[in-house]
């Protein structure tokens, strides 16, 4: 969680005048090594933003700390983050509002094959490269006290640490993103000694069986924060940007990868080795992505009520921010 001092310069910091659209200026961009962040490569690759005076420019976030720190020093506009963090802001009166909403991939990754679902893991130790009351470890929690599912869990250093204990024989599974989770599957293939391992349990599909009258596991967001979630004609140029990006890399898997190895060397090395479901940005449309991701942040409020900033979010995460 943001810690209070940190959100007291926030708040502090995003009082100041911020840049206005017209007659140019800047948009930054920020995302995390992961496939949702090639259609902001691709935004920043044009130059600019179009139907606007604005330049576009993208600079990477590798930690939660370093994102913290992007958007209290006012050093991004649009950021790529978890729909929980979006709200957390938004419940904090830090000026945020969502742009789009995704649904990529989140595996349990084991040594055990043809494992279907969370039942046939029960009794399992699961690694979480996360806090235990960060945003994956509730997900998993939720999907799993809804199944009526017993998993024991435990904290891993990173994605890195939970993959090379997997290897190694040190750990049953592991709850990875893409496109770690491929990665985890082609170190293991080419390490001497080491576990096959498998893709066992989607956690989108075990979502969907938990919930089918909201079957849609949306929990990644752009949004823009700060001044620039206050003007609206920015957002929307923002988010139609966006969208047509994601179609672009789509389409042009060989010339996004070659974007993702000037920022992401190692991103892109793994995409290289992911399957085309790995490398799928899975975005939602208006509707869905909206009425999904609160959905989810209502399970995650329910599940624990700092998860999303101690309130219930609306629809206003959505609207031109205050």
């Amino acid at each position: 969680m943001i810690a209070h001092l940190l959100m007291a310069l926030l708040l502090a910091a995003l009082a100041l005048p911020g840049p206005a659209m017209g007659g140019g200026g800047e948009l930054r961009l920020s995302g995390p090594p992961v496939a949702q962040t090639l259609a902001l490569l691709a935004m920043a690759d044009q130059g600019r933003l179009p139907g606007t005076g604005l330049s576009a420019r993208f600079t990477p976030w590798r930690s939660p700390d370093q994102l913290r720190a992007q958007v209290a020093g006012e050093q991004t506009d649009a950021v790529l983050v978890t729909i929980a963090t979006a709200a957390v802001l938004r419940a904090r009166q830090v000026p945020c509002r969502v742009l789009a909403v995704m649904a990529p991939p989140v595996w349990l990754v084991t040594s055990q094959p043809g494992a279907a679902g969370l039942a046939e893991l029960a009794g399992r130790e699961i690694m979480l490269p996360f806090g235990p009351g960060e945003m994956p470890a509730l997900l998993l929690a939720t999907v799993a006290e809804k199944q009526g599912v017993k998993l024991g869990t435990r904290q891993a250093g990173g994605a890195l640490e939970a993959v090379n204990l997997l290897i190694m024989g040190r750990a049953q599974a592991a709850l990875l993103s893409e496109p770690a989770a491929s990665l985890a599957l082609a170190r293991a293939s080419m390490t001497k000694g080491g576990r096959a391992l498998y893709k066992s349990v989607d956690l989108r599909r075990s979502w969907a069986r938990a919930f089918p009258a909201s079957p849609l596991l949306a929990t990644t967001a752009l949004v823009m924060v700060g001044q620039r979630a206050r003007q609206p004609e920015v957002c929307q140029a923002v988010a139609a940007a966006f969208r047509g990006q994601c179609g672009w890399v789509t389409k042009h898997p060989a010339q996004a990868e070659a974007l993702a190895d000037k920022m992401f060397p190692a991103l892109a090395g793994q995409l290289a080795m992911a399957s085309q479901a790995g490398r799928d940005i899975c975005l939602l449309n208006a509707e869905q992505g909206r009425d999904a991701a609160l959905f989810f942040l209502s399970r995650l409020y329910e599940k624990s009520p700092a998860a999303t900033g101690g309130v219930r979010p609306g629809p206003s995460l959505w609207e031109s921010a205050p």
